[in-house]
């Protein structure tokens, strides 16, 4: 039976992972374990490691790396602890492959540990294009310390063919978070337009200005004075910029009561 460490750092990585996880955690041939860092261990985004608990995963490492530093400076410090973290993991479990998804600095940390350890690494969603963002260059980074690509899209997975990854590394299988949508009922029904409700998620850009106060406030605004029925705004992620985006959200609000 072989060991398979999985990495993630917050509900946007687990939420995608969750269907292969449950299919993971079924496969005779593995002893899966997560290993669960990030966000998911802080109140202050929702403490979502209860949501692991909650599936019954095995959690075999739980390791605390967030930075309270809003800036720059702190998104580097925070890729140092997650490779400290993520290379004493390795070393008390002794996994004999690893996973990660995406392109979050906690992962790339992840990443560049098991490098280290020579141990092999799939990567998920890997050779995609994030605009305005910082995330290309974690994604690609990551896509170099990977032996097994598994892209959402032939345009992606020819992406990592052009990084220089041997094409007989790359699987296409498509996005898992069509899964998830499949699998949760709740989701399968009408649609917003007939409801009259709008979903918004805003997230800092982190290459540029566009996550200022003044551009996510405009925003918000321009999703109200669309007249909708409801307007659902969720909290942003934890990159740099996001404190501006919560700031806007708030005093928005404030203004539109209920």
């Amino acid at each position: 039976m072989r060991r398979l460490l999985v990495f993630t750092s917050a509900r946007s990585d687990y939420g995608i992972l969750r269907p292969l996880l449950r299919r993971l955690q079924a496969a005779s041939e593995l002893e899966l374990g997560l290993f669960v860092t990030g966000t998911h261990l802080e109140e202050a985004h929702g403490a979502t490691v209860t949501e692991i608990e909650a599936d019954a995963m095995p959690i075999v490492a739980r390791e605390r790396i967030v930075s309270s530093d809003d800036s720059w400076v702190g998104s580097a410090r925070l890729t140092s602890r997650s490779i400290e973290a993520s290379a004493a993991v390795l070393d008390r479990w002794q996994p004999d492959l690893a996973l990660v998804l995406g392109d979050r600095v906690e992962a790339l940390g992840f990443a560049i540990a098991c490098h280290y350890a020579q141990l092999p690494l799939a990567h998920l969603h890997g050779g995609e294009v994030t605009s305005g963002a910082i995330d290309d260059s974690c994604r690609h980074a990551i896509t170099k310390f990977a032996s097994l690509h598994l892209a959402a899209a032939a345009e992606f997975g020819d992406r990592i063919v052009q990084l220089g990854e041997r094409p007989e590394s790359v699987h296409v299988i498509g996005a898992l978070g069509l899964d998830s949508i499949l699998e949760d009922q709740r989701l399968i029904g009408e649609s917003p337009r007939d409801t009259g409700r709008v979903l918004v998620t805003y997230h800092p850009a982190t290459s540029g200005d566009e996550g200022s106060l003044e551009t996510a406030t405009a925003m918000l605004h321009a999703c109200i004075e669309a007249d909708p029925l409801e307007v659902l705004v969720t909290l942003p992620n934890a990159d740099h910029g996001s404190d501006l985006v919560r700031t806007a959200i708030d005093r928005v609000a404030a203004q539109f009561p209920g």
